[in-house]
């Protein structure tokens, strides 16, 4: 395997999807709209691939598990749980045509507990939405769990969400237990914790074309992990950030203009570059808009722009 490779991602098309990734992701038109993009992504459930040798092969079987130290770096030991190996980061492109269910996310405390899991806490970059556009984050005041069950059995959940409008370059933290949904409209880059565990609490009562049935809420689970004060604004904002680091991940966001070039090297994580936009080079490999490549532990590498490139460097 070359140590810097453009990853081929896990595509999923959902009832809210949309159509601007289609261009750069859909080669053989294949999809009538592409939901979420799995970049970076470790998951059965949607395993990113790249090419090795004329062959796609899953990222999670870049070497055997003795090597794994080599490729993907030292810290690859701190994500073993109950005995067993968790990759820590999964990052995605979404792409919202309508809105997504009303939900919330585990701890890993509660995911490693009763679902064998980690838990889930994401990122969003903004990389483009409509004058209308909006997320629901939180809720607007503090509640009892009788209270917010009256809510979802009321119909009258959406009334005690924060609606928060968005606009390209925003950046928000979503917290385990904070309820949330992306709204219409928008393009997004998703950095998260490896995990594929959604409890949904609302979805507009939609009717899944390929099933023909409401899609499966989760309450029951939901209230067991849900934050149900009023959410603090303050720690969830990060917009203007040029570093962001969690305990499952660190995001570089750069902008680099003309011939400008940044060098890296982490001896301790493979990385992860995605362009969100414009196009460059990453030593030799040349790099453009909405794709992704993966670069080994123990790499240099340069970022080099040719006009323009804005692009996030996450590793673990």
């Amino acid at each position: 395997m070359e140590d810097i490779v453009e990853l081929i991602p896990s595509l999923k098309e959902y009832l809210w999807g949309g159509t601007k990734l289609k261009s750069y992701k859909d080669i053989n038109n294949k999809y009538e709209k592409i939901s979420e993009s799995w970049e970076l992504s470790f998951l059965d459930e949607g395993p990113s691939l790249f090419i090795d040798e004329n062959d796609n092969k899953k990222l999670k079987e870049v070497r055997k598990e003795v090597d794994y130290k080599k490729d993907l770096g030292s810290n690859i030991s701190s994500f073993v749980f109950n005995n067993k190996l968790f990759f820590p980061t999964l990052i995605k492109l979404i792409d919202s045509n309508d809105s997504l269910s009303i939900q919330v996310h585990p701890s890993d405390e509660y995911a490693l507990n009763h679902e064998n899991s980690l838990g889930k806490e994401e990122m969003w970059i903004i990389l483009s939405s409509l004058p209308s556009s909006y997320l629901y984050l939180g809720l607007n005041k503090d509640l009892t769990k009788v209270d917010f069950v009256k809510s979802i059995n009321d119909n009258n959940l959406l009334s005690l969400l924060n609606k928060v409008m968005v606009k390209k370059g925003d950046i928000f933290l979503i917290k385990p237990g904070t309820i949330h949904a992306i709204g219409k409209g928008i393009t997004l880059l998703e950095i998260q914790e490896s995990s594929f565990l959604t409890y949904r609490l609302y979805d507009y009562d939609r009717i899944d074309k390929k099933s023909g049935k409401k899609r499966e809420l989760h309450i029951k689970k939901a209230l067991d992990v849900i934050n149900l004060k009023k959410l603090d604004f303050s720690t969830i904002t990060l917009t203007n950030e040029k570093e962001i680091k969690r305990k499952y991940f660190t995001c570089f966001l750069e902008n680099l203009n003309k011939n400008e070039v940044k060098e890296y090297a982490f001896n301790d994580s493979f990385s992860c570059l995605t362009v969100i936009e414009g196009e460059g080079y990453i030593n030799n490999k040349k790099v453009s808009k909405y794709k992704s490549y993966f670069i080994k532990a123990n790499t240099k590498f340069l970022i080099k722009s040719d006009s323009n490139i804005k692009y996030v460097l996450t590793k673990v």
